[in-house]
């Protein structure tokens, strides 16, 4: 995050709490609930949410922008590659 600040980058992140769901995920097997549904049972909508407000503090410690900043979005540096263009 501290190197994606310093060349202003936008850090986007998927986060999840992986100790929690290691936990949760254990225990769903133990008692048998291993049916794919039980996926996003031990994927629980507070973890992500736990995780996601712990990325957003750790990009705020590193100067780093995340995708929930309310910044607006930098212009694309000079050497930012340029997307392809149909011929």
């Amino acid at each position: 995050m501290q190197r994606c600040a310093d060349n202003g980058g936008l850090v986007m992140m998927h986060a999840e709490n992986g100790i929690a769901i290691d936990v949760l995920a254990e225990q769903a097997l133990a008692a048998g609930r291993t049916d794919p549904r039980y996926h996003g049972e031990v994927r629980h909508v507070l973890l992500e949410a736990e995780a996601t407000h712990r990325t957003i503090q750790l990009a705020r410690v590193a100067g780093a922008r995340s995708t929930s900043s309310t910044s607006p979005p930098r212009r694309p540096s000079p050497r930012s590659p340029r997307p392809a263009t149909r011929g």
